[in-house]
């Protein structure tokens, strides 16, 4: 990047002052220079960027039309400057009075986990600062070896070497149907029909998608309608609206399953078992928070009886 045509921020500070007392006089106090040091800063300034910005009158000055514009769009550089410094500062308080812990994970496995852990986990470290980025497997892995998390909470991929796991449970997916659906009724699965039926699926940029295609090109039975849907919350929606039957594990809709609204049922000729993991970078020694952070969550989810 050429930063030979920059502007100073320091001449913007000064011309900034100047614009707004009118005088050099009142700016020289206001900035505690001399007023030969205000006037060789406009000057300089001026210089650099071809044009005109002040017409002197006397003791007093006026701005021309560049000079008016400088001072409108001057000052919200200047302000944006303050608030970067301001950020800065308050990160850098963060960074000796605690830090902080950067998670990534899916919408719904952070919505059943972190209440039960995140009390505890500040009751230890209250002065944790946490940031909780919600995406699918393969985003969140990502974000972790590119740096942008500490930690990530996935289902374990396949041929990662660049990662290491710390295990969290397993689970399975199941075929979700309203209670009006006729499987619902013979409580199993016509393996004839699975063909004919509206599945509503995760988006084919999660882990899981991968995993239902690929057991249904196992079976020889491709699925000839579905739609996508970006959330759980959304595909279960869906499925109670009768729209269509989905693939999940029963702990994602385990309100709806409790409540009647909606039947699990397992697959036919084979499961597709999916682990859970926290996953981060291979070789990495965790710190204090990231190792206490991973404990919580592991005897949080063994002990939970939603996962089981």
């Amino acid at each position: 990047m050429d930063i030979s045509g920059l502007i100073d921020s320091r001449q913007l500070h000064i011309f900034n002052a100047l614009a707004s007392t009118g005088s050099f006089t009142k700016a020289s106090r206001k900035l505690f220079l001399t007023q030969s040091g205000v006037s060789h800063a406009i000057k300089a300034l001026e210089k650099e960027l071809g044009c005109t910005l002040v017409r002197r009158q006397g003791r007093n000055i006026s701005l021309t039309e560049a000079g008016e514009y400088l001072q409108e769009e001057g000052f919200k550089i200047l302000k944006s400057l303050g608030d970067l410094r301001s950020e800065l500062e308050d990160a850098d308080r963060w960074g000796k009075d605690g830090t902080r812990l950067r998670l990534a994970g899916s919408s719904r496995f952070c919505q059943e986990l972190l209440p039960g852990v995140l009390g505890e986990f500040h009751e230890s470290f209250p002065l944790c600062r946490m940031e909780v980025y919600n995406m699918y497997t393969p985003e969140a892995l990502e974000f972790l070896l590119k740096g942008r998390v500490d930690l990530a909470l996935t289902l374990k991929p396949e041929k990662e070497d660049r990662l290491d796991y710390l295990p969290l449970f397993e689970d399975k997916l199941q075929i979700i149907v309203p209670t009006g659906h006729e499987w619902a009724h013979y409580g199993a699965i016509e393996l004839s029909q699975i063909s004919n039926q509206c599945f509503i699926l995760p988006s084919r940029n999660s882990y899981t998608y991968r995993l239902i295609r690929q057991y249904f090109k196992r079976l020889g039975m491709p699925i000839s309608s579905f739609v996508e849907m970006s959330s759980v919350e959304s595909i279960g929606a869906l499925i109670r609206s009768g729209l269509g039957i989905g693939l999940l594990p029963s702990w994602t809709v385990w309100e709806e399953l409790d409540d009647g609204e909606l039947v699990a049922l397992d697959l036919p000729e084979s499961e597709i078992k999916r682990e859970w993991v926290i996953s981060y970078s291979a070789g990495k020694k965790l710190n204090s928070f990231e190792e206490t952070f991973a404990g919580l969550a592991e005897e949080f989810c063994q002990a939970s009886d939603v996962f089981l």
